[in-house]
């Protein structure tokens, strides 16, 4: 049951792209049938994920996260400590805890980034390493706050662009998707750094509205599915700089994150809706990327 899970609800809201090229049924469900480690670890975020609607199960997916977590720690001290296996069992749980909410995502984000930072990028020379590394760009997104600077989600921006779509497969990259994608990401990315640069110089007021209504255009009118997690962030920026701007703008990113949060499930979307009706003025210098890191992945 967790591999259906997993293969139909799951894999396909976590990527940009759903097509043959998509890691988790491509590389990490595979996996699952030789390591139980990851195999539980894909039953416990199954079970998490389903029960929102089945609470029955989460107890079962709390004891077996539980358990991997131990499991970890005593692996942590192994040859293998830095392996492919290990990389795809914490990042499976970091999934479990975007859809329970779970403050606890927190310190799975230090792990893997400890991780990566131990092992090395030089290390991501599989499939799945690289399908894995991409995975780590996205979740950096939501977890800026423990980056260097803005350069450095500029950089990470560039490379989960690049690398996820050149993994997409044939029939996304002949495809408008791939086009309207980087689109969406790019001017994600543009509002972003001048938010950051704000810091020390005032936003550029007729740039950012302009930024802005060229986001909400694509995603009115472009072939992404409303359904991809990866859209969280574009929708969350938006819904935060649109607010002391334009109420209907500030309406239809809201109303767009509360669309994937109803058809994609992770309890952690409605913080971020909650956390877009306070604007800036209670954010000094951008505090709400550090605030945001419970919000959307």
């Amino acid at each position: 049951m967790a591999d259906v899970v997993v293969a139909k609800k799951i894999s396909p809201i976590m990527v940009s792209f759903d097509g043959e090229g998509n890691g988790y049924r491509k590389y990490i469900m595979p996996l699952a049938y030789v390591d139980p480690l990851i195999n539980q670890a894909l039953c416990a975020t199954a079970a998490f994920h389903l029960g929102q609607h089945m609470p029955h199960l989460l107890p079962f997916a709390e004891k077996t996260r539980a358990v991997i977590i131990g499991n970890l720690r005593e692996r942590a001290s192994c040859v293998n400590a830095l392996d492919d296996a290990t990389w795809a069992v914490i990042h499976t749980l970091i999934l479990g805890d975007l859809f329970t909410g779970s403050e606890e995502v927190v310190s799975l984000y230090h792990s893997l980034t400890s991780f990566i930072a131990a092992r090395g990028t030089a290390g991501a020379k599989s499939p799945l390493a690289q399908f894995l590394y991409i995975q780590a760009q996205l979740y950096s997104f939501f977890a800026n706050s423990m980056l260097a600077d803005y350069e450095d989600i500029s950089a990470a921006t560039r490379r989960y662009l690049n690398e996820s779509t050149s993994d997409a497969g044939p029939s996304v990259q002949d495809s408008h998707e791939l086009p309207q994608n980087l689109d969406v990401h790019c001017i994600t990315q543009e509002i972003y750094l001048l938010r950051m640069e704000s810091r020390v110089v005032p936003a550029y007021q007729d740039r950012m509205t302009g930024l802005l209504r060229q986001l909400r255009g694509l995603l009115e009118h472009s072939e992404h599915r409303p359904d991809s997690q990866t859209l969280a962030w574009p929708c969350f920026l938006g819904a935060i700089e649109s607010e002391s701007r334009s109420r209907d703008d500030h309406r239809f990113f809201a109303n767009y994150l509360r669309h994937i949060w109803k058809t994609t499930g992770p309890k952690t979307i409605p913080k971020t809706l909650d956390r877009v009706t306070t604007g800036w003025e209670r954010k000094a210098l951008g505090g709400w990327v550090e605030q945001s890191l419970g919000g959307c992945h």
